[in-house]
């Protein structure tokens, strides 16, 4: 099997990771934010502690986030099996978007963090900073697309296959 077919079969199970967690994210936060009948927590994470990792937050934006980011691994993975010039582009977005996501996730789990503790400075009790965002798919599945890293460098290799130069 060829580097490429991997790299497609590979995006294709990141996709999938990526659309499953999507939807757990869009069905507890769509629940819990727009129906009486409260969060409903389905979670497919290993349970570590009082939480689970990766753990599906209540949130239907990040949902919706998660699901186009899953839907161009498996839309691009198509385009790495058959080597075609566009799979570095697929790959490229893939990336930028997995660690744009990743690093907001992160940034709110920072800004949660100081919110907590901020009180302390002042002599007054600590709130509570449970993590759930530093903990979330979003940021635990984006390492899992560094690998497109190799593809991306490439990019001059696929683009002669078609006779396309990257200069023009």
């Amino acid at each position: 099997m060829s580097k490429y077919k991997a790299l497609g079969a590979y995006s294709a199970l990141v996709g999938a990771l990526y659309c499953l967690y999507g939807i757990l994210d869009l069905a507890n936060g769509t629940l819990a934010w727009w129906t009486p009948y409260g969060n409903p927590n389905w979670q497919v994470g290993l349970k570590v502690g009082g939480s689970y990792v990766p753990l599906a937050v209540a949130d239907p934006f990040l949902g919706l986030v998660l699901l186009i980011v899953g839907i161009v691994f498996i839309r691009g993975s198509r385009h790495l099996w058959r080597r075609s010039p566009e799979a570095w582009g697929y790959a490229a977005i893939s990336l930028i978007l997995a660690g744009a996501i990743a690093g907001m996730c992160v940034l709110i789990s920072v800004a949660n963090a100081i919110g907590a503790y901020y009180p302390l400075l002042f002599g007054e009790e600590a709130g509570t900073w449970t993590g759930e965002w530093i903990l979330n798919a979003a940021t635990l599945l984006s390492p899992l697309a560094l690998p497109f890293l190799l593809l991306v460098k490439e990019r001059e290799k696929l683009l002669r296959r078609r006779g396309v130069s990257s200069s023009s």
